[in-house]
């Protein structure tokens, strides 16, 4: 299985994307550095091209520069999007254990989680900052299916829960055109959901 792994590299933005070593490609604040394209190996048939954004995301936020950059590797490289601290759950053997990477990185690019307070049973879709109730499981099917959401539910702390705005989907413009085209049809399928 080939995955894009994202990452943070924990320094402060204004530092070269050239000084880093084992990631595939660097974005840092105002460019980008391409090391090469050779995917890693991290066992159990889990390759993985990794992206590295230059900052810590769990104080600082990416540059406009940044999440452009990171959205058209995306789009360009065309693999499933994986967060590093969530390589685990794809089987993958080499990995770094216990890690927060790449912090809330993916909340500013506007990517989508399945979050859950831990001991609480409602999950939500969070993007851009915002989080939006998922409100049985045909529903949280559907997304998965819909917007291709493949890593698994994340636990989060009450503080981490209550730091994002509660949104409604269709004023959002971080869900996106398509999450906004599919609610109705969810609407239509489970009865009003």
């Amino acid at each position: 299985m080939n995955l894009l792994a994202i990452h943070h590299t924990t320094t402060k933005q204004s530092t070269s994307p050239k000084r880093f070593g084992f990631y595939n490609i660097i974005i840092g604040a105002k460019d980008t550095h391409t090391r090469n394209e050779t995917l890693h190996d991290r066992g159990n048939g889990v390759m993985t091209l990794d992206v590295a954004l230059v900052g810590n995301f769990l104080k600082d936020k990416p540059t406009p520069y940044q999440i452009n950059e990171l959205k058209r590797i995306i789009e360009l490289y065309k693999y499933k999007v994986v967060e590093h601290k969530d390589l685990k759950s794809f089987g993958a053997l080499r990995w770094k254990l216990a890690t927060k990477c790449p912090g809330r990185l993916m909340d500013y690019v506007n990517m989508l989680r399945v979050i859950k307070v831990k001991g609480h049973n409602d999950q939500f879709v969070v993007s851009g900052g915002r989080k939006f109730l998922i409100p049985d499981a045909k529903t949280l099917m559907w997304l998965r299916d819909e917007l291709e959401i493949i890593n698994p539910v994340e636990n989060v702390s009450q503080a981490e829960f209550d730091s994002f705005e509660t949104g409604n989907a269709f004023a959002s413009q971080a869900l996106s055109k398509k999450l906004e085209e599919i609610y109705p049809v969810i609407e239509d399928a489970f009865g009003g959901k």
